[in-house]
């Protein structure tokens, strides 16, 4: 997933999550609610809203 954009990743049809917020763990910045041409980058952590299992399995996937 890292390079492409929150709508290339298509998270919600894949995975059933919505990302809420992703912050860089380089610069502490957090960006909310962010576009679905935002670009995931490593050292990011995403705040995502999903049901715990589907969360935990997307976890596994990276």
């Amino acid at each position: 997933m890292i390079g492409k954009t929150l709508g290339q990743a298509e998270l919600k049809r894949r995975h059933g999550i919505w990302i809420m917020g992703v912050k860089e763990t380089l610069t502490g910045k957090m960006n909310l609610l962010p576009s679905t041409e935002f670009v995931l980058q490593p050292d990011q952590i995403l705040l995502a809203l999903g049901d715990a299992e589907r969360i935990e399995k997307f976890r596994r996937v990276r």
